[in-house]
């Protein structure tokens, strides 16, 4: 089965303890009224939301705005296409860039992994511990795929300095770097400056409302380079035509309704993320934000070890194998934390150290 349907599979399941679906409580979430957003985007807009449209999309202004209100980064709309979330941002990115080499760290996010392998680009798994070093060895014009804030699948996030030095050697190696922002707005500290802050002309940064707002609406905004802008449409026209106008219309008119804000709706949701952190911390494991981090044991785990867990204690996780090629991970599980309160959350970690380690 394949990784990214292996783990929708588990986020609809019903199991009690479900650390392995990275799925956002959204009953934590303020009521989202569809019908009430619509109107206010039909007020505003007289974009035909039930017709084709252009490629690109009909709300690329909001995104504009977007990004200018809330990173303080201003962006042409015609740099900006909207996709049906991140994963086809991925899909586009990996068909531009096929014939040079497309690179990502491990750990790795599989959606990366698999869809480089799906279009037969050339795929580099770097290890985390020598980034700036394989980053210098790329071909001119490669692109390096990245989480920059909360990455899936262990929740760590680059420092300044780091972003800054991934940024100097993409312009010294004629790099392209795709950041994948989806978890950004998780954050519990201060947030760091985007990588596209540093350089608008080297970086593809990609924001979700998946994880912010519904998974359902399959709605991100990516902002381009302007030398990419082109080959990115080009690939959209032919991998999905459009996004749909209904889902971009949505989440037009939340913004409209929110004046732009994409995280002042998130105080219940960080609330519990702030109090699994303390959990957290009992344990080891590093968290300051986003759905996940890795919890690291004294036995070897692999599907069949979750298979067990899953059986007999209702625990649903992921071993780190899943997202690596190193067996330096072996001994890990990526957990997601944001769908259990701290009280289970401590129950189920207990669990896994109690009968497993």
């Amino acid at each position: 089965m394949n990784r990214i349907e292996y783990l929708n599979n588990l986020a609809q399941s019903n199991v009690q303890f479900n650390l392995g679906a990275g799925t956002p409580p959204l009953e934590l979430y303020p009521t989202f009224d569809i019908n009430n957003y619509l109107e206010i985007f039909k007020s505003n807009n007289s974009s035909d939301v039930l017709n084709y449209h252009k490629t690109s999309g009909i709300i690329p202004e909001l995104a504009s705005e977007t990004l200018k209100l809330n990173e303080g980064i201003n962006c042409p709309s015609a740099e900006i296409i909207l996709t049906n979330g991140t994963q086809e941002a991925i899909a586009l990115a990996c068909n531009v860039f096929r014939n040079k080499t497309i690179a990502c760290l491990d750990p790795y996010y599989p959606g990366i992994v698999d869809t480089v392998r799906m279009v037969g680009g050339k795929l580099k798994i770097i290890p985390e511990d020598r980034m700036f070093e394989e980053l210098e060895k790329l071909e001119s014009g490669s692109l390096f795929y990245i989480c920059a804030d909360f990455s899936n699948p262990t929740g760590k996030t680059l420092t300044i300095d780091q972003r800054k030095e991934i940024i100097t050697i993409a312009e010294r190696r004629n790099l392209y770097v795709f950041d994948d922002a989806t978890y950004r707005e998780l954050n519990l500290l201060e947030k760091v400056n985007t990588l596209y802050s540093i350089n608008q002309e080297r970086v593809i940064h990609s924001m979700s409302f998946s994880k912010i707002l519904s998974p359902g609406l399959r709605t991100a905004f990516v902002f381009l380079p302007k030398l990419l802008t082109s080959k990115f449409l080009a690939a959209k026209a032919n991998l999905s035509i459009n996004s749909s106008g209904i889902t971009q219309a949505i989440v037009g008119g939340w913004l409209l309704e929110n004046n732009f804000q994409i995280n002042n709706h998130l105080p219940l949701l960080k609330s519990r993320l702030k109090k699994n952190q303390s959990v957290l911390n009992d344990y080891d494991c590093i968290y300051s934000g986003g759905f996940f981090t890795t919890l690291n044991l004294n036995i070897k785990t692999s599907f069949d070890w979750c298979q067990e867990i899953l059986q007999d204690k209702n625990i649903a996780v992921c071993p780190m194998r899943m997202f690596s090629e190193s067996k330096s991970y072996e001994k890990s599980i990526r957990i997601a934390i944001a769908n259990l309160n701290e009280i289970d959350l401590r129950k189920s970690i207990e669990l896994i150290f109690k009968e497993h380690q």
